[in-house]
């Protein structure tokens, strides 16, 4: 009769304190828990551990929480408690469907101190950089003027085109129209001389800037845009992303 190899029972041992610097130093890495979303929760630590400790190691789901717990101890950095303002600024947004959810609203919530270092540089290459130029109120009025626009989505207009800042942010429901307000944003920028390019986390998003009119050749997806950029693209001078 023929004979079938089989595999050898794997010998299950304690976790090492080895075994604990490894997948700290994975959970802790830019391609650890951070990799999808800025923040995290306990549980998305234990699970993370489940993925990065050695198949041999025998933990019991005790061993992983008080593993958690250390990793939050040693290495996170707490960002927002449940119930707050904070837990609801950095919990994250789900949609499914036509509804967006937020997800850890309710949970305490941690980052990791190289998350928090990129998040802060980028914030203060934002607002404290050399002002950005403005257009010309005459150009804004009129933009906003030729369009009919709510007190919000003329707003938004204004605050794009006239604040001087080099990185806004637009944060609106679907459906408010803030498709229809950029595309006087793109309008007052091309008519200042400035080139107008858009960048969209998925092709399917693309269409949305589309709408606002942005030429198909200054439009990308983020990895796109990041393979243009590592080939020798370059933004030019004064435009707006």
């Amino acid at each position: 009769p023929e004979m079938g190899v089989t595999r050898l029972p794997v010998q299950l041992r304690r976790v090492a304190e080895a075994d604990v610097s490894v997948a700290f130093e994975q959970l802790q890495s830019a391609d650890g828990l951070t990799k999808m979303a800025s923040t995290f929760n306990q549980r998305d630590i234990v699970m993370g551990l489940c993925a990065v400790l050695p198949d041999e190691v025998e933990v019991t789901p005790a061993d992983l929480d008080h593993l958690a717990q250390r990793f939050i101890d040693e290495r996170a950095i707490l960002v927002g408690v449940a119930g707050t303002d904070a837990a609801v600024r950095t919990c994250d947004v789900i949609r499914v469907g036509e509804v967006a959810r937020m997800v850890g609203a309710d949970e305490t919530r941690y980052t990791t101190p190289e998350m928090l270092a990129t998040e802060t540089s980028g914030i203060l290459g934002a607002t404290t950089a050399v002002p950005a130029q403005v257009a010309q109120a005459r150009a804004v009025q009129s933009a906003v003027d030729s369009r009919t626009l709510l007190s919000e989505q003329a707003a938004m207009v204004v605050a794009l085109t006239r604040s001087g800042l080099r990185v806004q942010t637009v944060v609106g429901e679907a459906g408010t129209g803030k498709t229809y307000a950029l595309d006087a944003v793109r309008e007052i920028w091309e008519g200042e001389g400035r080139p107008v390019i858009g960048i969209a986390l998925s092709a399917r998003a693309t269409q949305q800037l589309r709408d606002a009119h942005i030429q198909s050749e200054d439009l990308r997806t983020v990895a796109s845009f990041k393979a243009w950029l590592a080939h020798g693209g370059l933004i030019p001078d004064g435009a707006l992303v």
